[in-house]
């Protein structure tokens, strides 16, 4: 089954870690979403926005591992674009109304290494970094 990866697993050798029959597709495109950071990076809907990463194709079986590796709690089916096709596949995501909040400097560091291997937008990250500032904590909680 596919999974589109935008953290840690859109490094090959973190996913061949978690899962070794990992099979790499390429780059891919997940529209009407944005990259934010909750601790780990995550996605959150955004009609004007993409978040560029990995399809990969996994095992059912690892589906839920991989979720854990990115400390993700929800799994969800996405569409996304991958050359030319419109593809089905996995992710994963934190719950929806997790504050936002910065990552650690070494965690920077792994998805920057992955994203620059892989070819993917490194401006990506920044600007998810960078919009971290913008938030405002009104103290509700629900």
């Amino acid at each position: 089954m596919k999974y589109f990866s935008y953290a840690l697993t859109t490094d090959e050798f973190t996913m061949t870690d978690v899962c070794a029959d990992a099979v790499r597709y390429g780059p891919s495109t997940l529209h009407s979403y944005e990259l934010r950071f909750a601790g780990q990076a995550d996605i959150i809907p955004n009609i004007n926005a993409k978040v560029e990463g990995i399809l990969w194709d996994i095992p059912e079986e690892y589906i839920d591992m991989v979720t854990a590796v990115e400390r993700h709690q929800t799994k969800k089916q996405i569409i996304v674009s991958y050359g030319k096709e419109t593809v089905r596949a996995w992710t994963s995501q934190r719950k929806l109304y997790t504050k936002p909040n910065v990552p650690t400097w070494q965690y920077w560091e792994k998805l920057e290494d992955a994203y620059s291997q892989q070819g993917l937008p490194v401006e990506q990250i920044v600007t998810a970094i960078d919009e971290i500032e913008k938030f405002y904590d009104t103290g509700f909680k629900l």
